[in-house]
């Protein structure tokens, strides 16, 4: 089994948090139904311009997470006015 482990940083350019917050929260919304991942806003929530976005996929094929979040990442460059300055992931691998 192995789970792939990604944080996105960005930037957001809105005028409230309550702005910051329906935006996020439709995000995390679609990937979710759309991807059947794990997703939720991790990190800096009452910053009114950053965005840090915890994602999580279990699988026991490499290439096909590696995928997903490719695919995931062109997703939300197309449909979300969020400025990506970091993209970090990790691999947990776990035997039988």
């Amino acid at each position: 089994m192995i789970v792939g482990i990604y944080k996105l940083s960005g930037r957001i350019e809105v005028f409230s948090l309550k702005e910051k917050r329906q935006i996020i929260k439709s995000l995390v919304h679609k990937i979710q139904n759309k991807y059947h991942i794990s997703i939720a806003e991790t990190g800096v929530q009452d910053n009114l311009q950053q965005v840090e976005i915890g994602m999580a996929i279990v699988s026991n094929n490499k290439p096909m997470i590696e995928k997903s979040m490719e695919q995931i990442l062109s997703f939300i460059e197309s449909h979300y006015a969020i400025e990506i300055f970091e993209w970090d992931f990790e691999f947990i691998y776990f035997d039988n």
